[in-house]
């Protein structure tokens, strides 16, 4: 059973083989995949790649910690996100490009943008 201290939810940054996002449909609108860490989740990792299948039917592979972020507004405030990327193997849900992902997604854009680009970057890396 893991119960982390300090991270509490993960999102996921996924591209597919063009370089699309990997994207959900959410309460919020369009979103990118994650949650909260629950009980049974060994720890933020299979957190995040459990979020991905049942949010994005994803599979993911080589995941890599983008960074964490401390919260202080919004419906996790007071919390510790983490967000990753890694290999996208298969999945069910949509892909979107960046531009157009960007300017239907509600919540802290810059945040994002800042995540977008580390993903891009770890993508690129040998």
């Amino acid at each position: 059973m893991y119960v982390s201290s300090k991270i509490s939810a993960v999102f996921g940054i996924f591209f597919d083989k063009e370089g699309k996002i990997l994207i959900i449909e959410n309460e919020r609108g369009i979103d990118i995949p994650g949650g909260h860490v629950e009980l049974g989740d060994t720890d933020e990792y299979s957190a995040m790649k459990r979020e991905a299948w049942e949010e994005a039917g994803a599979e993911i592979k080589n995941l890599i910690l983008l960074g964490n972020v401390n919260t202080h507004s919004g419906s996790y405030r007071g919390k510790c996100m983490a967000f990753f990327t890694g290999d996208l193997i298969k999945y069910t849900s949509k892909t979107m490009n960046e531009t157009e992902f960007l300017v239907r997604y509600s919540q802290n854009k810059t945040l994002l943008r800042k995540f977008i680009n580390k993903a891009y970057e770890c993508r690129k890396s040998p």
